[in-house]
């Protein structure tokens, strides 16, 4: 996957993590370093994975995160979206205090049609005990 990133010097945002029956996508420190165009592409690129899955379902795993741009806010929501779409669901899990506020906040700057609301978990692990969502 490196090899990919390599020639525009950005580390994928997401960590893809194939569980039994979900992927975990673990989010980088601090997605607003990445550029436009790689979040584009990892976008499409999930985008597609969930697209051929029957029931697509996603654990955002915000563990070490510690700050949110309005665009990957905007991917989360665009792929909770296509899951829910294709009869699957999104939670999201381990959202760090200091990241929970900027998280609603810029929910808030979607437009009405395309916010989302998730089920949120302290940790990783409940969230994984919780499944199916």
């Amino acid at each position: 996957m490196a090899g990919t990133y390599l020639f525009r010097g950005d580390d994928p945002i997401f960590n893809v993590t194939d569980e039994e029956g979900y992927l975990i996508l673990r989010i980088a420190e601090r997605p607003i370093d990445h550029n436009y165009e790689s979040k584009q592409h990892e976008y499409n690129r999930l985008y597609r994975t969930l697209y051929t899955r029957k029931n697509p379902c996603v654990l955002f795993d915000l563990g070490q995160c510690t700050m949110m741009d309005s665009i990957t806010i905007g991917i989360l929501v665009k792929l909770t979206t296509l899951c829910r779409q294709r009869a699957g669901n999104a939670v999201v899990a381990a959202v760090a205090p200091s990241v929970q506020q900027s998280f609603e906040n810029l929910m808030l700057l979607q437009a009405d049609k395309q916010r989302a609301t998730w089920t949120m978990y302290d940790t990783v692990a409940q969230a994984k005990a919780a499944f199916p969502w």
